[in-house]
């Protein structure tokens, strides 16, 4: 198998005959997680099964290590991109007569061809963790209740359960970091500003897979542009501010319990979105051995909140500058001085939301 780009097309749809089976195993196939560190990166991937419910197919572990000898391997692209859906979509090899029994996959190019490894390991699995006892008073829901309808982003499906509609954003993974983001939820669900935690989602061994919140029907905020743009009706100033407003206040209710963690910047599992990143959380990332907590705080927090401001105020979803946006001048201001490069010299949440609620 040849490391070019026609291996790049689509992950696994060559899933063909198999060694051990008399019939070709599904042809659907999806990845549903990624854990990476520049240098080697794995992804669950579930094929088989109905796509509608959760846990019936089969998962398999994809790895794969940069590879130093040649430049132009296939792991060394999927590494080197950024973006998540094209990890899932688009870059991934296709592979060919692995066997159903085969749980790790090992990719590596050797003198331009893709070698495939595949073995029976089950030290591979994802770990899920357990409800602690803190957030043991929140109701909780079945994963096998759950019917998928669409991705809504890389985590985070659109969901069925008992006649209603829902967001179900997947246990991400780092398994801490997604109980720390429920526990926060809980801590301001009495916040206006605040999307609702409507309950856990367990799987049979009652390990936490995710949450469920409300869906939003309308959709993004670049959804809503986009409309606009198709349908020629303009969203006027005043109510751009106060969506300015509102998101910045929730940003003011995070901060009040010491929510920083990058609650507002975007994280990827081989990279970060350095579009809405701060400058030193973008250089920290890069360092080798970086202590990134220590620079994912308030300041880096309102960064990100003036570029989703930047967004609010523009008229065109093909970037966040603001263009003809019709923003005044204070407003632009305010944005400006959250973007200030030294962490120092931005205004915390607070100071952004008086700056806000004083123009008109």
């Amino acid at each position: 198998m040849q490391a070019d780009a026609s291996q790049c097309q689509s992950f696994v749809i060559d899933y063909a005959t198999t060694r051990s089976a008399p019939e070709p195993l599904a042809m659907r196939l999806e990845v549903t997680s990624f854990t990476g560190y520049l240098d080697e990166e794995t992804a669950f991937v579930t094929y088989g099964g109905d796509r509608q419910v959760y846990d019936s197919g089969s998962t398999i572990c994809l790895s794969y290590q940069r590879n130093k000898i040649e430049p132009d391997a296939v792991e060394n692209k999927l590494l080197q991109d950024m973006n998540r859906f094209n990890k899932t979509s688009t870059n991934h090899p296709k592979l060919k007569n692995i066997y159903p029994t085969a749980t790790l996959i090992k990719i590596v190019t050797s003198h331009a061809n893709l070698m495939v490894t595949a073995t029976e390991d089950e030290n591979w699995r994802p770990e899920f963790l357990p409800i602690p006892t803190f957030l043991s008073h929140i109701a909780t829901v079945n994963i096998s209740e759950l019917r998928y309808e669409n991705t809504l982003s890389m985590d985070v499906d659109r969901v069925g359960y008992r006649g209603q509609t829902f967001a179900f954003k997947q246990a991400p993974d780092e398994r801490e970091g997604g109980l720390e983001e429920i526990a926060i939820l809980d801590r301001l669900r009495d916040s206006p500003n605040i999307i609702d935690l409507e309950a856990i989602v367990v799987d049979k061994d009652n390990l936490v897979r995710g949450f469920m919140m409300p869906y939003m029907h309308h959709g993004t905020l670049e959804d809503i542009q986009e409309s606009e743009l198709v349908d020629g009706s303009a969203i006027g100033w005043p109510l751009r501010l106060s969506w300015a407003r509102q998101i910045t206040r929730g940003v003011v209710d995070l901060h009040s319990i010491g929510a920083y963690n990058a609650v507002l910047i975007d994280f990827l599992p081989a990279g970060i979105t350095k579009e809405f990143a701060a400058p030193e959380v973008v250089v920290k990332f890069f360092e080798e051995d970086a202590d990134l907590e220590s620079v994912l705080t308030g300041p880096a927090d309102i960064y990100s909140l003036g570029i989703i401001l930047q967004c609010v105020a523009k008229e065109k979803s093909s970037n966040c500058d603001f263009g003809d946006s019709g923003a005044p001048v204070w407003y632009k201001e305010a944005v400006d001085k959250c973007l200030s490069i030294n962490p120092e010299d931005r205004p915390s949440a607070l100071e952004v939301l008086d700056l806000l609620c004083a123009g008109e």
